[in-house]
């Protein structure tokens, strides 16, 4: 059986928009509880993480007291939690980061690539700048975990490696946000800048962004709610959103998960950049929705009004098909007004140009969320 489509890529023809490309996929929406609202296709289907974990590994940075030891600000932690396009404020906030852990870009051990940030990308073909890690769209996240480590007195020396102790703090609170089963029953592979990510189902990581979206750290009105094993667990909530926010309290690690979305909400632009969806997302919909994606055509939205979560994944890994479903999804789910979708028209539809930068044609989403719940 066929997985369903999400997106198709349209080619304009004298008879029309004709498919010429097909991109399928699974979609799951869920509450903070864990409970299926909507999907397409299969929410348990199973993918690595990649980078929308980095939420989740920040909290760890949070959890251990780095952050506040270095009195990291909102800034500093949203670069952590993104995936930047490596522009020049980029390069900056994470050597501000660099400096006061006492370390500099030679610690990272990320890796280089070619930022997407076209300055940096141009000076660096032309032979003007060099190309070092803090240009790796995941050197805000690894100075996170270096920072872990200089406040603990750790070697960092391979400090991405599954053994090492940041590694197995980190991971040990994105498995209480998660609420994983132990870390040796769980399948780990190396990401693009060489720390583990965790083989987990979409559902799994849709119920960690609506804690994201709505945690807060303290509050009473405890009630019981449904885990997705079936079990109770003593949740506080709101019974109904303040503000415009639906609160989640009482989840493990909340008042952490708060300061992430908090910080991300406040520098869009440092979960990504100019022009990239995810900043888009966030700045649009003014605070109510924070929006993660990662590699291989996997992505994360949370809303903070319903405290729900979304996971998306586009089968064959396609990035191009990411950002019209994504919007897709959120119109659908009704989280954006009129005044967003035109905001974010451009990413809901995408064009196809040819080599003279005619527009020939577009990805198009094409799917219809079905009602679990």
């Amino acid at each position: 059986m066929h997985s369903p489509i999400i997106c198709e890529v349209l080619r304009t023809s004298q008879q029309g928009d004709v498919p010429e490309s097909l991109h399928r996929g699974h979609i799951a929406v869920v509450d903070a509880s864990g409970t299926l609202l909507f999907s397409l296709g299969d929410p348990h289907f199973r993918t690595f993480a990649r980078s929308v974990l980095k939420p989740f590994q920040l909290a760890g940075v949070i959890e251990s007291g780095a952050a506040d030891d270095f009195a990291f600000s909102r800034k500093e932690l949203a670069i952590m939690a993104g995936s930047h396009s490596g522009s020049t404020s980029h390069l900056e906030v994470v050597e501000g980061i660099l400096s006061k852990i006492g370390l500099d870009e030679t610690a990272l051990e990320c890796g280089a690539h070619m930022p997407r940030d076209p300055e940096q990308s141009t000076l660096i073909s032309q032979g003007k700048l060099r190309l070092c890690q803090l240009h790796d769209n995941c050197s805000g996240k690894n100075s996170g975990m270096l920072s872990i480590c200089v406040k603990n007195g750790w070697d960092h020396k391979n400090y991405g490696s599954l053994s090492h102790n940041v590694q197995r703090y980190v991971l040990g609170k994105v498995r209480e946000i998660l609420e994983l089963p132990r870390l040796e029953d769980v399948a780990f592979a190396i990401d693009g800048c060489g720390v583990p990510t965790p083989y987990l189902e979409l559902r799994t990581l849709a119920m960690g962004f609506a804690r994201l979206a709505g945690a807060r750290g303290s509050g009473a009105g405890a009630v019981r709610t449904a885990t997705r094993a079936g079990a109770g667990r003593s949740t506080t909530r709101a019974g109904s959103p303040a503000n415009g926010v639906a609160v989640v309290q009482g989840l493990p690690c909340s008042s952490s998960l708060e300061r992430v979305r908090e910080a991300m909400m406040a520098y869009p632009e440092m979960v990504a950049g100019e022009g990239r969806v995810c900043t888009a997302i966030i700045r649009s919909t003014r605070g109510r929705a924070v929006a993660k994606g990662g590699g291989e055509g996997i992505y994360c939205i949370g809303d903070a009004g319903k405290a729900i979560g979304v996971c998306l994944k586009i089968e064959d890994g396609s990035p191009r098909a990411v950002a019209p479903a994504a919007i897709e999804v959120m119109h659908q789910l009704g989280l954006l007004g009129e005044k967003q979708l035109e905001e974010l028209k451009d990413f809901r539809t995408t064009p196809v140009t040819n080599h003279s930068g005619a527009v020939v044609g577009k990805v198009s989403p094409c799917f219809k969320l079905e009602k679990r719940n």
